[in-house]
């Protein structure tokens, strides 16, 4: 039997666990008893995206997760039998799409305080039980139980021991505003024209090089600075905006050079992408819903129909390093209209294939086509003309133009 346990808290370290001996530090007296209640009274709801997503905080990366895991109330077995476990630098989720009606919960890692380690023998499974212990002013203690059907405690195990050891809940990291408020109130002589630039430049390159070089020497250290490399890229968006505000005058090349170092962070847009590493066998199912995600805010302005092609340029561009191949893609795509998303694949007679959503109508498009030909001065429209008018990509264009021809719409074809 293993165990790891958070540092210490004010509450947690003086109450005793529901089986477990008196947790170290603090006084007995110095509280009232804590209550053992059922864990699914402490469990809070996970808010989920319209993709089935978690939804996350600002500040919030998701790690690791694993499919077909029990869910045990103590010792009681609960109706949540193949549910999906999750860990993040800031909550445990557990989520099962097989209920009816559907749950998703979650418990906040300041919560955890012990995890133990329950081996398997014959027909029962490996399970993981996770202590927790709320926070005033209702303070209550139990513990649940994970049960891993087909492995992969162990490969679970390691991830949630290492965010209760990074401990990001206790980042006490102001706002993002309140950061640009104190950017303008304090001023330092020593900080003001090129020398105090120049040394700005260096401590920040420093800081950066130091945060990479720790970040990557390992993936278990990787993981713990997860949060901090996201910090990072805020902080350098947050330059951008601070210039913004700042009362100085910047030198044109300065602007522009920070303007495109904005724009690049931006758009990298996805700060928890979801890989194999922390999907395990739902991959394909969890890409299927980062990608539903990321294409309901860039659907409406193509259209609400992108080529594969577009899309596959664009979302590995949102997810920065953790780029997909084309097979992902596709496997994703087809998982679209399965998971219900609000899209599904298309494929035209030239093998152009699109993803669209459910609300796209090809009639209004035949009568924008149409209203496009009576106005032209030509008595025709070409795809550059469709593909400007429609902001939507040239072979998509050229398909609309094929598909009204074959209805014997007067266009011509470019």
């Amino acid at each position: 039997m293993s165990e790891v346990s958070s540092s210490p808290r004010s509450l947690s370290s003086s109450a005793p666990s529901s089986t477990s001996g008196p947790r170290s530090g603090g006084r007995r007296a110095a509280h009232q008893p804590l209550t053992e209640v059922s864990v699914l009274d402490i469990l809070q709801t996970l808010p989920l995206t319209a993709a089935g997503r978690p939804a996350l905080f600002g500040n919030e990366v998701e790690i690791y997760s694993e499919e077909k895991i029990g869910l045990y109330d103590r010792t009681f077995k609960t109706p949540h039998t193949h549910g999906r476990c999750s860990v993040t630098t800031h909550r445990l989720f557990y989520m099962d799409e097989n209920s009816s009606p559907p749950v998703a919960f979650f418990v906040p890692l300041e919560w955890i305080g012990r995890l133990t380690k329950e081996a398997g023998f014959l027909q029962r499974s490996a399970k993981l039980r996770v202590d927790i212990t709320t926070r005033p002013p209702s303070a209550a203690t139990s513990f649940l139980k994970l049960s891993f059907k087909d492995g992969g405690r162990d490969d679970f195990y390691s991830p949630l021991a290492a965010s209760l050891k990074r401990q990001a809940w206790k980042d006490t990291q102001s706002s993002h505003l309140a950061d640009r408020r104190l950017m303008k109130r304090y001023f330092n002589a020593a900080d003001a024209g090129i020398a105090g630039i120049m040394r700005r430049q260096q401590e920040a390159q420093k800081e950066t090089t130091e945060l990479a070089t720790t970040a990557f020497s390992d993936l278990t250290n990787l993981m713990i600075k997860a949060k901090d490399m996201v910090g990072l890229i805020e902080r350098y968006v947050d330059m951008q905006r601070a210039t913004e505000l700042a009362e100085e005058d910047e030198t044109t090349s300065s602007e522009a050079d920070m303007n495109k170092l904005s724009s690049l962070m931006l758009d990298m847009g996805i700060i928890s992408p979801v890989t194999r590493a922390n999907s395990g066998a739902a991959y394909y199912a969890q890409l299927a819903r980062q990608l539903a995600e990321y294409l309901r805010a860039h659907m409406p302005q193509n259209g609400g129909i992108m080529t594969l092609s577009d899309i596959y340029c664009m979302f590995n561009r949102a997810r920065g390093v953790e780029l997909i191949s084309p097979d992902d893609l596709y496997h994703a795509a087809v998982l679209q209209k399965k998971l219900n998303l609000g899209c599904s694949m298309r494929k035209f007679p030239s093998g152009l294939i699109v993803l669209q959503t459910d609300t796209h109508s090809e009639d209004k498009v035949a009568e924008q086509l149409a209203k496009m030909a009576q106005k032209s001065s030509f008595g025709y429209i070409t795809s550059t003309d469709v593909s400007v008018e429609m902001h939507t990509s040239f072979p998509l264009a050229k398909e609309y133009l094929h598909v009204r021809r074959a209805a014997s719409c007067m266009v011509l074809v470019h």
